[in-house]
C-alpha cells in the first residue's frame, strides 16, 4: 500500500508542474488510476472467498426470468446515507457550519476560525495557526511536499466519493492529504498540524475525520 500512495504522491507533484490544460489531463489519469487500485483491490477480496464449482445453487435459478407475477428492483440507488454515530451526531450540536456557495458545499468545524479567499477557498485555522484546514476546489495548486515521510494510508468516502487518505510527517509537523472529484469538479482537502502530544493529536485527528463526514454538496 506504502508504494501505491508514494506514487500517488509523485503523480500529485508532477500534476503542480504542468499547464492547466495538461494538468487537467492530469488529474483525470489520476482519478482513473485511483479507481483502478480500488477496483483491483476489490477484485482480490473477491477470490479470497472459497466457492465449490460443484455446488448446485437452490432452488430456481430462473426464477426471476420465468416468474411475471413479480419483479424484482435492480436499479442502482445513488443515495449517500449518513455514517454518523449517534454520540457523532451529539458532538455535531456544538459545531458550527460554513458554506461555500462558490463551490457548492458545506461542512461543520468545531469552532476553528473561518477565512474564505478571493479564490473561494475555505481555510480553518486554530491553535494559534499551528492548525490549518484547508479545502481547495477546481484545478490542483501547487503545495510543498519536501521533507515530508509518508506514514500511513487508508481508503474512505468523503461525500460518498471513494478516496485515500494519506498522513505525512515532517519532524513534528504533520500533514494529511485527501484528494477526491464531485460533480465533475476536483477537491484537495489537507490538513497541517503540529505534534506537540499524542493526546491532542489524537483529538484533531479525530476532529478532522468527523469534519470529512459532514462535508455535502448542495
Amino acid at each position: 500500500m506504502a508504494v501505491i500512495c508514494i506514487t500517488l504522491l509523485t503523480c500529485l507533484i508532477r500534476v503542480y508542474q504542468l499547464t492547466d490544460l495538461e494538468r487537467q489531463r492530469e488529474i483525470t489519469a489520476l482519478n482513473l488510476r485511483i479507481g483502478n487500485l480500488q477496483k483491483t483491490k476489490a477484485d482480490a477480496d473477491t477470490e479470497d472467498e472459497d466457492t465449490d464449482p460443484e455446488e448446485e445453487p437452490d432452488g430456481d435459478t430462473n426464477a426471476d426470468d420465468t416468474d411475471t407475477g413479480g419483479s424484482t428492483d435492480n436499479t442502482e440507488t445513488t443515495d449517500c446515507p449518513s455514517s454518523l454515530t449517534s454520540s457523532e451526531q451529539d458532538e455535531l450540536a456544538y459545531w458550527e457550519t460554513v458554506t461555500n456557495e462558490a463551490t457548492g458545499y458545506s461542512l461543520m468545524h468545531p469552532g476553528w476560525t473561518e477565512e474564505l479567499n478571493e479564490e473561494n477557498n475555505l481555510r480553518l485555522t486554530d491553535l494559534g495557526d499551528t492548525l490549518t484546514f484547508t479545502m481547495r476546489s477546481g484545478p490542483l495548486a501547487v503545495m510543498g511536499f519536501e521533507g515530508y515521510t509518508l506514514d500511513s494510508s487508508e481508503y474512505i468516502l468523503v461525500a460518498c466519493e471513494e478516496t485515500t487518505r494519506s498522513n505525512f510527517s515532517n519532524g513534528d509537523l504533520r500533514l494529511v492529504l485527501v484528494t477526491f472529484s464531485k460533480e465533475s469538479t476536483d477537491h484537495t482537502i489537507m490538513l497541517t498540524y503540529q505534534d506537540i502530544g499524542a493526546s491532542l493529536s489524537s483529538d484533531i485527528v479525530q476532529a478532522f475525520d468527523l469534519l470529512l463526514k459532514t462535508i455535502t454538496f448542495l
